[in-house]
């Protein structure tokens, strides 16, 4: 594992509370939850992604599975310069008791791939990696306050540099989202992925990997400051 400079960090987390959190496409709504929850992870890995921005980003709004999507998916681009060992999904999901989803759900990912589309049904398409998870939030947790952490590090799942992958989760009855931060995210809505951002949202999900590749024996502060 590549070994990056540890730095200390303060950081305060301002939630603001949403006035209307719409769960479905066709405008029904549930109460909010107004004490968001972050799950910290357990140490630094060298490449930290969120579609929130900041890892853990808490979620003001909240899709359910019928009326929004049963599948959540995104494109990440690796463009680190290194192969990219994936260790950690994390999804702020829980169940809906008025929208049951059988458990446990699924998490998903297609290497090589920059385009959702290609993916005609996450029901039965050939992922590279796949698994299943119980989310740990509460039932009818609306936003879901907890990210359910997935170990995937013994997956062998690699993404190249310069590749893409679509990857993403299966929602397990509420699914956690933000107002459109510029990330694209899709939803499988009934039987087609619908984009999120059509609709002003964008769907959280997180992922963390390590550096296949060990750089090149420069250690000169200037190589080393650019890695942040």
């Amino acid at each position: 594992m590549f070994k990056k400079l540890t730095i200390l960090l303060a950081i305060l987390a301002i939630a603001a509370p949403a006035f209307a959190l719409v769960v479905s496409k066709d405008g029904q709504t549930l109460p909010q939850n107004s004490t968001p929850v972050d799950q910290p992870l357990s140490s630094r890995a060298d490449v930290e992604f969120s579609t929130g921005g900041a890892m853990n980003t808490p979620a003001t709004l909240s899709g359910n599975a019928a009326g929004w999507a049963y599948y959540f998916a995104h494109v990440y681009t690796n463009n680190s310069g290194f192969d990219l060992n994936l260790l950690e999904l994390g999804f702020p999901t829980n169940e809906n008791s008025a929208d049951p989803i059988v458990m446990p759900v699924e998490w998903t990912i297609s290497l090589n791939n920059s385009d959702v589309y290609s993916v005609i049904n996450p029901y039965t398409f050939a992922w590279d990696g796949l698994g299943e998870f119980t989310p740990v939030g509460i039932i009818d947790t609306a936003p879901p306050t907890d990210y359910s952490i997935v170990d995937i590090s013994a997956d062998g799942l690699v993404l190249l540099d310069g590749q893409s992958m679509v990857w993403g989760y299966e929602n397990a009855g509420l699914g956690g989202m933000i107002d459109f931060n510029g990330e694209v995210t899709y939803g499988w809505y009934v039987d087609f992925w619908d984009v999120d951002d059509s609709y002003g949202r964008t769907a959280l999900q997180q992922f963390t990997a390590d550096y296949a590749d060990t750089p090149t024996e420069d250690s000169s502060f200037s190589s080393v400051k650019s890695l942040y």
